[in-house]
């Protein structure tokens, strides 16, 4: 009517500044008011729409600066659902006449008013996902830490024993299917699925490991036999640094696909001395 239409428009200004910041919440507010003047220059309300999306962006920022960040849903909603009212507001002020204004906001303006809830449940949404990515790095810094902390005395004296102690420990930790740890030319210790075929003491290492060791970077390898055992189909190749050298590698044998990339990047840091 008049050009007026129900949108979604306050939503996204207040859900962006909310959840990524004042700059974020200016920007987008203004393009978005911009936008929307420049769509309907002659209409009731472009004049009010353009007000209140850089109204909105601002104050979507202010809540991401000064709002702890469990409550910013709740207060988001809350502001947008002023906003949204002070369109109404502003429309029937800006209006030719007050009974297009009132005529206006009575066919938009509850449709409108109650969409900023929307705001809410997209900011929980993006929360909870960041929430859960957070908690997966301290569960995995942790499980790290807690292997450093068992395998540590008993890098105090390096031997074969020693070395297969160190890889059960992680085998068993990551619920790996087997576990090795090389020097630049050898296999010092395998343990797990395929450890008869690595009983002598001079194993070469596989052309994937010698990769890992020439450029120090982690290999994976998903639905691909292993060097030495057709049970294993896929492996992290890690490499051990030492004084800015890579001296070794780790690797991490599963007879499945490895789903998570980011897993063997926290290994990779855990590894280096």
């Amino acid at each position: 009517m008049e050009g007026s239409l129900v949108n979604v428009r306050i939503i996204a200004v207040m859900s962006g500044g909310i959840l990524f910041g004042p700059w974020v919440g200016a920007i987008v507010g203004v393009i978005a008011g911009v936008h929307r003047y420049l769509i309907d220059i002659d209409g009731v309300t472009a004049v009010p729409c353009f007000i209140t999306s850089i109204v909105a962006g601002l104050l979507s920022g202010l809540i991401n600066r000064k709002v702890a960040r469990d409550q910013r849903w709740k207060i988001g909603i809350l502001a947008g659902m002023v906003c949204e009212t002070l369109t109404m507001i502003l429309v029937v002020v800006w209006a030719p006449s007050l009974s297009l204004g009132l005529d206006i906001v009575s066919k938009i303006g509850i449709p409108m008013i109650l969409g900023s809830v929307c705001i809410g449940f997209i900011v929980l949404l993006v929360q909870s996902v960041e929430g859960e990515k957070e908690a997966s790095a301290a569960r995995q810094a942790k499980l790290a830490l807690d292997i450093a902390n068992k395998t540590l005395p008993l890098f105090r004296h390096v031997n074969s024993d020693s070395l297969r102690q160190v890889c059960e420990i992680i085998r068993r930790d990551i619920t790996a299917d087997a576990v090795a740890i090389t020097n630049t030319e050898h296999v010092l210790a395998y343990v797990g699925v395929g450890e008869a075929n690595y009983q002598h003491h001079d194993d070469v290492i596989s052309p994937t490991t010698r990769q890992a060791i020439r450029y120090g970077k982690i290999i994976i390898k998903n639905n691909d036999e292993a060097h030495r055992t057709p049970e294993i189909h896929s492996l992290m190749v890690i490499p051990l640094w030492e004084k800015g050298v890579v001296t070794g590698t780790l690797k991490i044998y599963y007879c499945h696909a490895i789903a998570s990339l980011r897993r063997c990047r926290r290994w990779r840091l855990a590894c280096r001395k």
